[in-house]
């Protein structure tokens, strides 16, 4: 089951136990409700679309999944740390001696590896 599936089950759940009401039930939907808003923080729950230059530039020190797109994974697919970000350049520095030139049309960042990888 994906997060999503297991999210929609929930709050059928929730539903059910709104409708019988009482104190119990109320107990529980408390707690069926925790878990939804919890689960909806669970990275798999969030997009994962291409980061922009500005959101990379706030990344400073934070891992992200490069790639790209059009070239074989096992080549261009691996995770860097963000050291900078030239926005003139496009141009996305990572720790160590790789960087992420003409960001955008040759390369693109994400919080996780897309599905695909």
């Amino acid at each position: 089951m994906s997060i999503e599936e297991i999210i929609e089950e929930l709050q059928n759940h929730a539903s059910w136990l709104e409708m019988i009401g009482g104190r119990d039930a109320q107990k529980e939907l408390k707690a069926v409700n925790a878990a939804i808003a919890l689960l909806r923080t669970h990275p798999e729950a969030q997009t994962n679309e291409p980061l922009t230059l500005e959101e990379l530039r706030k990344m400073d020190g934070q891992p992200v999944w490069v790639k790209a797109p059009g070239v074989s994974n096992d080549i261009s697919g691996r995770w860097v740390i963000v050291e900078g970000v030239d926005l003139e350049d496009r141009t996305i520095y990572t720790r160590g001696d790789f960087s992420c030139h003409d960001y955008g049309a040759v390369w693109l960042a994400y919080l996780r590896p897309p599905k695909e990888d």
